[in-house]
């Protein structure tokens, strides 16, 4: 499995450098922005959806990504508050190691964890 990289300003971190293993991610499909307009005395409705940008423009989507570590248990507290001081909450592009020249930018939230052995 590939991994991925986070960018905030110009700061990268890597996943191999964070500890992390990339094991799954869902990219949430695209839902484009429309803008109809009812036209009195004209057949149908105008999409004037295109008309600024000239293609189409989508609506924010949901990345789910989820990533393994290995740590020991007696550092995992500290491992986990590292990684949310330095991407939690944060703005950032991510990155995909199996498409680089391309990034998605959003705000990172990391929802939940699991300790298992």
């Amino acid at each position: 499995m590939y991994g991925l990289k986070f960018k905030i300003g110009t700061t990268v971190y890597d996943t191999v450098e964070l500890g992390l293993i990339l094991t799954d991610y869902y990219l949430e499909p695209p839902k484009a922005k429309t803008y109809y307009v009812d036209v009195a005395g004209r057949d149908g409705i105008l999409d004037l959806s295109e008309v600024l940008t000239n293609r189409p423009v989508f609506k924010g989507r949901e990345i789910s990504i989820e990533c393994g570590a290995m740590h020991n248990k007696d550092v995992w507290d500290y491992e986990l508050s590292r990684l949310r001081n330095l991407i939690d909450g944060k703005v950032c592009q991510i990155i995909f190691d199996n498409d680089l020249g391309w990034y998605w930018q959003g705000r990172v939230r990391i929802t939940e964890f699991e300790r298992i052995k």
